[in-house]
């Protein structure tokens, strides 16, 4: 999904990708979804820390994910998502499960 959001520092509110990490049964009943954010910017990072996870994409957009350029799930990047404030075709692709899975066990070594 794209989200308006900010950078960590609060600043440089754009439209970013965001991986929504809240399950399909909690999304019926939350006001909030939790995610953390994609970025392309991020992918050019070298050596890239283990909690940058890559992101499958292909430049005419030809996969499920819809990205058109390298991009990392940044996974120290969680944002919470207000139902209210998401726009009406803000939604993109999906991630492989493989992948959502590395994304998910990132994240729950950070919030032990």
């Amino acid at each position: 999904m794209w989200v308006e959001i900010a950078d960590p520092g609060g600043n440089n509110f754009y439209h970013r990708p965001v991986i929504v990490l809240t399950s399909d049964d909690e999304i019926v009943f939350s006001d909030t979804l939790v995610g953390v954010v994609a970025s392309n910017t991020a992918a050019n990072i070298n050596p890239r820390p283990d909690d940058y996870i890559a992101i499958p994409y292909h430049p005419a957009g030809n996969c499920g994910t819809k990205l058109k350029k390298p991009t990392v799930a940044v996974c120290n990047w969680i944002v919470k998502i207000e139902k209210c404030n998401i726009a009406p075709g803000c939604m993109a692709g999906v991630v492989p499960p493989r992948i959502l899975k590395e994304i998910l066990e990132q994240v729950a070594k950070r919030t032990v």
